[in-house]
């Protein structure tokens, strides 16, 4: 769980920063962002699923 975690942090600050230093408009970068969090937490949710039916 914690490997989970802390692959989710890092996946998240790498994604944060790409889209700070190449995206310019801020309405587009708050979208990806957004997205970006979402799918994460997606990912999350899965990985937790699949690591309790174990």
């Amino acid at each position: 769980f914690c490997v989970i975690i802390a692959m989710l942090y890092h996946v998240w600050v790498g994604m944060r920063e790409l889209w700070m230093d190449y995206v310019k408009p801020i309405g587009l970068r708050l979208v990806l962002n957004t997205f970006s969090l979402v799918w994460l937490v997606g990912c999350a949710g899965w990985a937790i699923q699949v690591l309790w039916r174990l």
